[in-house]
């Protein structure tokens, strides 16, 4: 009788544990959160709009810091941007905070800030030759590399696998005058909404 009480508790014990096995095998895993989104910006960083990368390089459960790198074309300068932005997101709600800062590469051929200069030059009546900026042959240039740096603030909302952001930016522009021989700057408040899905 102590033989078969045993082989009973054995074989309970087998099968307690084959279903606490199986149980395990069959619980639904979680999925990670997503690390990589794409997104389109309007105004915002990219000043304009870009079609955006973003990677989150770090999270806890109040924080998320990621990196962005975008891409925008300018048909009216011949230019293309590139905003490079450093972003922290706080809270842990469906509405968090959202800041970022960054800069805005603005690549471009150097024209003359002359107008009537630049569609001889587009015209082909005069050579575009020039430097990166400042005077050749007594004609004032715009820089060919620009890089103001920008700021924002706003609030992002998530919406399953994919998230919306309105904000308040602000950005940098800074030169040198060649005719008052002088540096300036000027500050642009700004505002943009961005839409992203995370992959």
């Amino acid at each position: 009788m102590k033989k078969i009480s045993k082989y009973i508790l054995l074989l309970c014990f087998l099968y307690f544990f084959g279903l606490v096995a199986s149980a395990q095998d069959t619980l639904p895993t979680l999925p990670k959160p997503s690390r990589h989104s794409i997104n389109l910006e309007l105004g915002g960083g990219s000043v304009v709009y870009s079609l955006g990368y973003e990677y989150i390089f770090y999270k806890k459960k109040h924080s998320t810091w990621s990196a962005r790198i975008g891409f925008e074309y300018f048909p009216f300068g011949y230019s293309f941007g590139l905003p490079i932005n450093a972003n922290c997101i706080f809270g842990n709600k469906k509405i968090k905070v959202f800041s970022s800062v960054g800069t805005l590469v603005i690549l471009q051929r150097p024209e003359p800030r002359d107008r009537e200069l630049r569609k001889k030059i587009r015209q082909g009546d005069l050579s575009s030759s020039g430097d990166f900026g400042g005077t050749y042959a007594g004609i004032q240039y715009i820089p060919a590399v620009q890089l103001p740096p920008t700021i924002g603030i706003g609030l992002q909302k998530d919406i399953k696998n994919m998230y919306v952001r309105l904000t308040a930016n602000g950005f940098l522009l800074y030169g040198y005058n060649t005719v008052k021989f002088k540096y300036f700057y000027k500050f642009f408040p700004w505002g943009g909404a961005t839409i992203g899905l995370k992959l």
